[in-house]
């Protein structure tokens, strides 16, 4: 029931941060990161589309690439398509932790899930 939701949910946020911590990013910036790394031939996108995609305002993911930036994973340049946009691209080093980021994230989605009785890893 929900107890079992609760404590999976429970379980799914500190796994997210217990793995994304040594990278210096929040679950938010590991969602942008997988979503630039993911994206066919590595092209950048909107911070409109980012918010999009990963159900955000648009102020919050103004935030988002401004951290993220800071941290040298992404830049933002200009968008040659529209003279007053600008679209997001992920540096080497954005592509590097991505990776790893995601490689720890599923290694220790794994772990979690094994503590998990059938009815509460359904529920994920």
């Amino acid at each position: 029931g929900f107890t079992h939701l609760a404590r999976t949910s429970l379980f799914l946020d500190a796994l997210q941060d217990e793995c994304l911590a040594p990278f210096g990013i929040g679950f938010g910036d590991f969602a942008v990161l997988r979503l630039l790394d993911q994206s066919p031939d590595g092209q950048p996108m909107s911070p409109t589309r980012l918010a999009e995609l990963v159900v955000r305002t648009t102020g919050g993911m103004t935030k988002v690439v401004d951290r993220l930036v800071r941290l040298g994973h992404v830049r933002r340049m200009p968008d040659p398509r529209d003279g007053r946009g600008v679209l997001v691209a992920l540096t080497p080093k954005g592509r590097r932790t991505a990776d790893a980021a995601s490689a720890a994230y599923l290694a220790g989605r794994e772990r979690v899930l094994a503590h998990l009785d059938p009815d509460e890893v359904a529920v994920i």
